[in-house]
């Protein structure tokens, strides 16, 4: 049972999937960010481990409870939330996304109803529920898109991150109803940190939050940052504290746009994201999108298939479509859709088919699973 009380012993919140060896891990994590940091008062939340190294263990972020609810207060300052909103909760308990949805139902005095996510039952579930607000990521909106569900009338705001939408996938939703606001943020943050609505084209940045640009890198501060993060590499654990000077780095590339109305986040994609094929830079993150919308048009499982690039000995690096089995038959006819769109060293000139592609309980892809996956069938 989560507890937002001052002075509750430090909770670890630990996907019950993961094999004993993974909870073990996990165990030594929080036992030595305890040394450190005390018993009492955090949140012990996994990373997902999307791109950590193989001789690595996934992070420990130690986020304060005090962290957690002023990230709560923030959200629901912004909703107006009363005690008479419950909130429906179809996201795991052990991420940050599900915890934040309890800590705001929380302090509003409202109650948190958990579900199994279904796009077929999801409407009557909001319904006969009374749901006012939730929070989905992608791959659940684009279930709903794909099974037409139309939002009840009771429903005021669904939050999504976790990823972007494309723009036909928010105008499909929000013909359905779904008042869908995006969201910008982080473990690290203690869930979202700026958001965008219909009407805006970048995120704007939350009262309480400040951002800036280093090295062309975003960087955050608020009052809902983590407090340290404890990973094992090698062997060996470290726990490392917030840097004192109350800045969190990340690795996304932005803009800042300076409006009347507040500050917005223009983002570009991860660092990572950037790569060189040929000679021209070329932007995964912007290409996946891409890729997304003809996806969607065709009537694709976003889940089913991923844009990744792999080293080239003579381009640098070369982009591969990796699909799933289940669509591998229609490959090609993603690949050639694409790459009629796209300039010529954009051209997707490879694919590469599994049984499953890694991601994380949220949908998110791990990228360096993902790799070695590529890595260890070419040797």
């Amino acid at each position: 049972m989560i507890s937002f009380q001052p002075g509750a012993a430090n909770q670890l919140l630990i996907n019950p999937r993961l094999s004993p060896d993974e909870k073990s891990v996990l165990g030594e994590l929080k036992n030595a960010f305890e040394i450190n940091f005390g018993k009492e008062n955090y949140f012990l939340v996994p990373s997902s481990g999307s791109s950590k190294a193989v001789n690595q263990s996934v992070k420990l972020m130690a986020l304060s409870i005090e962290s957690v609810l002023n990230s709560a207060k923030r959200v629901n300052f912004y909703l107006n939330a009363t005690a008479e909103n419950d909130w429906g909760l179809f996201l795991p308990e052990f991420h940050v996304a599900g915890l934040g949805v309890m800590a705001r139902a929380h302090l509003a005095g409202a109650k948190v109803k958990p579900f199994v996510f279904s796009a077929k039952d999801f409407s009557s579930i909001i319904a006969e529920h009374h749901i006012s607000f939730t929070s989905l990521v992608p791959a659940q909106i684009f279930d709903l898109a794909v099974a037409g569900a139309k939002a009840p009338a009771c429903i005021k705001k669904v939050f999504v991150g976790g990823g972007f939408l494309n723009s036909d996938l928010r105008r499909q939703v929000a013909g359905l109803g779904w008042p869908v606001t995006e969201t910008y943020g982080m473990t690290e943050t203690a869930s979202m940190v700026a958001l965008r609505e219909p009407r805006d084209e970048h995120f704007k940045i939350m009262p309480g939050v400040s951002a800036g640009i280093e090295n062309e890198l975003l960087k955050i501060k608020c009052n809902s940052l983590l407090t340290a993060v404890v990973q094992k590499t090698a062997g060996q654990i470290s726990v490392t504290a917030m840097d004192s000077n109350g800045w969190l780095q990340t690795e996304d590339l932005a803009v800042l746009h300076e409006k009347e109305n507040g500050a917005y986040i223009e983002l570009l994609g991860r660092k990572t994201d950037y790569i060189k094929i040929l000679g021209e830079g070329v932007s995964l993150s912007e290409l996946r999108q891409k890729l997304q919308a003809l996806g969607q048009q065709l009537a694709i499982d976003p889940r089913a298939y991923e844009l990744t690039a792999t080293e080239h000995e003579r381009a640098g690096y070369q982009l591969t479509l990796v699909t799933e089995e289940s669509v591998q038959d229609r490959s090609q006819e993603l690949i050639d859709a694409y790459n009629a769109l796209c300039r010529p060293y954009e051209r997707i000139t490879r694919s590469f088919v599994l049984r499953q592609i890694p991601r994380t309980d949220l949908g998110k892809l791990k990228t360096a699973e993902l790799k070695r996956i590529i890595e260890s069938s070419e040797a």
